[in-house]
């Protein structure tokens, strides 16, 4: 008698528990997207993605400060890296990660669903799933140098079409014309 009252116990007690349990088809939860980002390390890839920043900056700045101070001797370029090597570190310090990571689910939840952020847990989980992870900062480092370049070209490029619009408009604003520059 003791046992089916047990049973009959659990039974009831399981029924609210059945009845919450999440099907494939259910809105992600909160919870699921941050299973998701422990998962796959997204704090570890932001700070990836951070660092291989960091790395660039000197490469990316020294064009900036070439073209700031075409004169400057190799002391001044040396301090002027480690000044902006430094303030990137500093800002860096202070970015807000968990805070953005917080914001940015309900993009996840908008477009996932319960089943299919389970499914993309149980890959990252699995060998290939964890080599993936564990190779992405790698990945993600050396893409940002093979990128790198790239950016600085396109970035000089919008730089002297935009130094060029921003001119012509001054001109016309000059002469009375109220037009606005041409775009791209």
């Amino acid at each position: 008698m003791k046992r089916i009252l047990a049973v009959l116990l659990f039974g009831i007690l399981m029924i609210p528990s059945l009845a919450l349990a999440q099907k494939p088809e259910d809105p992600a939860t909160k919870e699921d997207v941050r299973q998701f980002f422990k998962v796959v390390m997204v704090r570890r890839q932001m700070d990836a993605v951070l660092t291989a920043m960091r790395q660039q900056m000197p490469r990316m700045m020294a064009d900036v400060i070439q073209k700031s101070l075409p004169n400057a001797t190799p002391e001044e370029m040396e301090k002027l890296n480690g000044f902006f090597s430094d303030q990137y570190s500093q800002m860096a310090a202070t970015m807000p990660i968990e805070e953005m990571l917080e914001a940015m689910i309900p993009a996840y939840q908008k477009h996932l669903t319960h089943g299919d952020l389970q499914e993309l847990i149980g890959f990252y989980t699995s060998p290939l799933g964890k080599r993936i992870v564990s190779e992405m900062p790698v990945i993600t480092t050396e893409a940002m140098q093979y990128a790198s370049p790239v950016i600085q070209k396109w970035a000089e490029a919008e730089t002297v079409k935009m130094s060029q619009q921003a001119a012509q408009f001054a001109e016309s604003l000059r002469h009375g014309q109220n037009s606005k520059p041409v775009s791209h």
